[in-house]
């Protein structure tokens, strides 16, 4: 088990009111430009604890269908980019990111697919072949219409809310400035099995502090390791 520790960083609550957890959490930083996250293992959990979070302003980041696990990927992220955030992602951001010097013929490119983008579907991705001169798959096109739906319009626009709430799994690779977990996320729902990698990957994720909504197997498993599970007062 390895959890990086600062003093004061690491703080353990009682679940029984989550509403002043959340607030003591959110006080953490009066900084506007911080980052805070709710982690947690699944979504039948999130659908039981949403409206709280989301009353606070916590916002839902989902898996969109199109990831970095297609080949293509990387051209097609700035297509999304261009489509989720009209005026303030331009064409010429559109070809820096897809590596394409902008020549006079691949602009003209990129101001069709600009053109394109919110009617012809199909045009857009032939564009993209195009000026990368690549063949997409078949299930990436798929993808990527669908990854259109405005519910993963969060995962692609420039301003990104400071406020998130996303499962473990999906915040592998990201870091945020505060973290929030409940200890009910790093034991499996049916066998009650401790979870090292859900355990490993939400300890990791913040820069600053993190939170662990407590319970008493995970009390257990840290006092034999001599780590001290001082509730803090919400």
């Amino acid at each position: 088990m390895n959890i990086r520790y600062k003093e004061n960083r690491v703080h353990f609550y009682s679940p029984e009111n989550i509403d002043q957890v959340i607030n003591k959490f959110i006080s953490q930083s009066n900084s506007t430009e911080d980052t805070f996250a709710y982690l947690f293992s699944n979504r039948p959990q999130w659908q039981e604890e949403k409206d709280t979070f989301e009353k606070h302003d916590f916002v839902f980041i989902d898996n969109p269908p199109l990831d970095s696990g297609y080949p293509n990927y990387n051209v097609l992220e700035p297509v999304l980019k261009l489509y989720f955030n009209p005026g303030t992602y331009n064409i010429y951001s559109l070809l820096d990111e897809m590596g394409v010097k902008a020549k006079t013929l691949f602009v003209s490119k990129a101001y069709e697919i600009e053109k394109n983008l919110y009617e012809d579907f199909e045009r857009v991705l032939k564009l993209v072949e195009e000026i990368i001169d690549i063949t997409l798959l078949d299930e990436e096109k798929q993808k990527f219409i669908k990854t259109l739906d405005k519910q993963y319009e969060v995962n692609f626009i420039i301003n990104k809310p400071k406020r998130v709430a996303l499962t473990v799994h999906t915040s592998k690779g990201l870091e945020f400035d505060h973290v929030l977990i409940s200890a009910d996320s790093f034991f499996d729902i049916y066998s009650k099995k401790f979870l090292e990698q859900n355990h490993y990957v939400a300890i990791t994720r913040p820069k600053e502090s993190l939170h662990i909504i407590s319970n008493s197997k995970y009390e257990m498993i840290l006092n034999e390791y001599g780590v001290s599970t001082e509730l803090q007062p919400v």
